[in-house]
């Protein structure tokens, strides 16, 4: 990621970035989001505009706030991602965040 980039292509990177991560195809985020799998492919190419409302419901669909899209920090991006995983888990593990920032994964003890 260069500073130089819009807002636009900040938007575009992350969506194709996190949707990757997630696992997640073209196609699978266009269900999610009701929209078609070439609408999306444009929008990752920057051949497409978004719209607020498109940009609001990917971010949801990728279970992100829409300004981490445009322009969060990317530790934002990755301790949200391991709450999704967390939860994805089962909550076999809990995260604990130090007054300096840092995050710590654990695997919660069985009663």
């Amino acid at each position: 990621m260069h500073a130089e980039q819009t807002p636009e292509q900040r938007f575009r990177e992350r969506v194709k970035e996190v949707r990757a991560r997630r696992g997640l195809s073209q196609r699978d985020l266009a269900a999610r989001v009701g929209m078609s799998q070439a609408a999306i492919a444009r929008i990752e190419r920057g051949a497409r505009k978004v719209r607020l409302d498109e940009a609001n419901a990917i971010a949801e669909a990728l279970g992100l706030p829409s300004t981490a899209l445009y322009d969060a920090d990317p530790k934002e991006i990755v301790v949200t991602e391991l709450y999704h995983l967390v939860e994805e888990t089962g909550n076999l593990f809990e995260i604990k965040q130090t007054p300096e920032g840092a995050v710590i994964l654990t695997e919660r003890r069985k009663p």
